[in-house]
C-alpha cells in the first residue's frame, strides 16, 4: 500500500484547462476594465492564458513532492 508522503497529490484531469480559461477569463475582463480595445484585450487574455498554464505546469508537475 502506497503512503500518501510518496505521491504527489493528483487535482485531476481538469486542472490544466480550468487554469488555461480562468487565466483567459480574467486578465480579458481586467484589459477591459482598463478599456483597451476588442483585439488588444484578447491577445491579452491569451497571454494571461499561457500564463496560469506555465504556472499550472510548474506546480503540477510530477517531479516536484512537497514535504508538509
Amino acid at each position: 500500500m502506497e503512503s500518501g508522503e510518496t505521491t504527489p497529490q493528483r487535482l485531476g484531469c481538469l486542472a490544466y484547462p480550468l487554469s488555461i480559461v480562468g487565466g483567459f477569463v480574467v486578465t480579458l475582463l481586467l484589459a477591459a476594465a482598463l478599456s483597451f480595445s476588442a483585439t488588444n484585450s484578447i491577445l491579452v487574455g491569451i497571454v494571461g492564458a499561457i500564463a496560469a498554464a506555465f504556472l499550472a505546469w510548474r506546480n503540477l508537475r510530477s517531479g516536484r513532492v512537497e514535504k508538509s
